[in-house]
């Protein structure tokens, strides 16, 4: 045997250890994954939680138990591991013993329950003094004891909670003064109060609402003095006189009647137009508003944004034209236009209404999932930042030559796309767009496109 091959034997039979169950901390052979400092024991259709052994647990932070068929967590439960993070979501838990935690919970700082049975928050929680991160999202919970969320109010960081039976809002998060993430679920509540936030307005710095039965962004958001991610996705009821001003105005601190929001999302909502609550934003840096039907986005709209609105998200709207007024975004870095309708891009679609002005910020574009079958060759000639392209899934049969006006373009992602490799391709050659890594392939003959322009190209006949 060579020493390269002994070498190889060796790694082998290492990885088989790692990968194995043999060298999981758990007694029996349950067909777990211990690696990467994850006990992985999700989907192995388990109806009650393993034994742990009382060694081995050093190199490992997470036990993974999600998926499987648990219906309680008994006392004592993990005794014996010393882990940061317990996932026990997606499983059929209804209870949970009071000491279920003992022995870990000088340890403990994230315990994931989502999609469980929980009908109240458990009295074991109050038992976890380190505990930062809880997510109970998806249980039936309608209690939560002002005495569980009291024991963890200077500690908890992140809480996720919700359903879809939860029809008032538990005045017992209030708790929470320490709280800089809330991530709330549940399509029966159709009314957030004003005081929904209050114990936790100079710490919360993002909040998720979705899947509501909201009819508007809750006044209760302009209290969140310090908050920089809004997340209102998924409210199906929310249309364009849901988003209000008065909603995000603060009332007093540095921002006063602004809003401190820096990322936006309002996806899926029933959106037709850029609201004109974004003037009151001028620290937007992202905007999100993918599967609204905008339909169109005109100089109106798309004046009251302000700041440096770096991000913007059109995916799914519904548009069957360039929105030729989001370029009067000055900063914009990245647009994506992805899964809408445009078929063509044409010569002035990339330029100002009343000026020729170039772009001089916008680096990435995305048109995949449109039925584009035509740009124009000036139609980028503005775009003088741009390095990366996506045309991906599009309807386009060639290269466009509008690429050739782009010098700053380094990556063009073409995959999906029914390109067909010809000597047609040759102008790509002579042109400033001979430096462009074209990622995706031939749709006539069994080659990456980049390999076709580097080596089938040149030797195609002049014309």
């Amino acid at each position: 045997m060579t020493g390269f091959t002994l070498v190889c034997v060796v790694i082998l039979a290492l990885c088989h250890c790692v990968l194995t169950s043999d060298s999981c901390p758990i007694q029996g052979s349950l067909g777990c994954f211990c690696q990467n400092g994850v006990v992985d024991c999700s989907n192995k259709n388990l109806n009650n939680i393993p034994n742990f052994q009382n060694t081995g647990w050093a190199q490992f932070t997470i036990l993974r138990l999600s998926f499987n068929n648990l219906q309680n967590v008994p006392s004592n439960a993990f005794r014996n591991t010393n882990v940061t993070t317990i996932e026990l979501d997606h499983n059929q838990i209804s209870s949970i013993a009071t000491d279920a935690f003992s022995g870990i919970s000088a340890y403990l700082t994230t315990l994931n329950l989502e999609s469980n049975n929980l009908s109240t928050a458990s009295e074991a929680f109050k038992h976890l003094p380190h505990l930062t991160t809880l997510n109970i999202l998806h249980n039936p919970v309608r209690s939560v004891p002002d005495p569980v969320l009291y024991a963890l109010g200077t500690t908890l960081l992140d809480f996720s909670f919700g359903d879809d039976g939860l029809t008032y809002w538990p005045s017992t998060i209030n708790h929470l003064q320490a709280l800089k993430s809330l991530h709330f679920e549940g399509v029966s509540m159709n009314n957030i109060p004003f005081d929904a936030f209050h114990g936790f307005e100079l710490t919360l710095r993002k909040l998720t609402i979705r899947r509501t039965g909201v009819f508007g962004v809750p006044l209760a958001v302009k209290e969140l003095l310090y908050l920089e991610e809004f997340y209102f996705d998924d409210n199906i009821n929310v249309g364009d006189a849901g988003i209000l001003e008065s909603a995000f105005r603060t009332n007093h601190g540095s921002n006063i009647g602004n809003s401190p929001i820096k990322t936006l999302s309002l996806k899926n909502n029933t959106l037709t137009t850029f609201p004109s609550a974004l003037q009151v934003f001028p620290q937007l840096e992202n905007l999100y508003m993918d599967r609204n039907r905008l339909w169109y986005i005109n100089d109106a709209m798309v004046s009251y944004v302000r700041g440096y609105l770096y991000n913007v998200s059109l995916r799914s709207c519904s548009l069957d034209r360039i929105p030729q007024a989001i370029l009067r975004i000055i900063y914009l870095r990245n647009l994506d236009l992805s899964e809408n309708n445009i078929n063509s891009i044409y010569s002035n679609d990339f330029t100002f209404r009343y000026q020729n002005l170039t772009h001089e910020h916008l680096v990435f574009l995305n048109l995949a999932n449109n039925p584009l079958a035509y740009i124009a060759k000036d139609s980028f000639v503005n775009l003088v930042k741009l390095t990366e392209l996506n045309i991906t899934s599009t309807q386009l049969t060639a290269i466009p030559k509008a690429l050739d006006l782009v010098p700053s373009l380094t990556h063009v992602y073409v995959h999906n796309t029914p390109v067909e490799c010809t000597c047609d391709l040759k102008w790509i050659q002579s042109s400033t767009a001979v430096n462009v890594i074209f990622d995706g392939e031939c749709d006539t003959i069994t080659q990456s496109i980049g390999d076709y322009i580097t080596k089938r190209v040149p030797s195609c006949p002049s014309k």
